[in-house]
């Protein structure tokens, strides 16, 4: 899903690409528009994730997931299930720029 917002934006900027923003021009006005794909974790994924043992480049989810997999060994129960999979949501919104290889893994899960 592509996820576009509008910002209007300075002829300074105009021309500059950024991880998730683009600047262009439109009707002698100046735009950034900023695009992300929405990238979201399963509750069945999540399980996977804490259960099965995977190679991540990103160094942040790793960490992030083997952290998480100590807390659902302790308490492996529906919520706490769930408060990892929002926390996992969280984490690839929030870094859905750096986060395609990684999550081309889970969606294989």
């Amino acid at each position: 899903m592509r996820v576009s917002h509008k910002h209007h934006c300075n002829e300074v900027t105009f021309g500059y690409f950024f991880l998730s923003k683009m600047c262009y021009k439109s009707m002698g006005y100046f735009y950034i528009e900023e695009v992300r794909n929405t990238m979201k974790v399963t509750i069945q994924q999540t399980e996977k994730l804490l259960k099965e043992h995977q190679s991540f480049s990103q160094l942040g989810f790793s960490l992030m997931i083997t952290r998480l997999k100590t807390r659902y060994g302790t308490d492996p129960s529906q919520s706490t299930l769930q408060s990892c999979m929002g926390e996992i949501n969280e984490f690839l919104d929030k870094f859905a720029g750096i986060m395609d290889a990684d999550y081309a893994v889970i969606a294989k899960m």
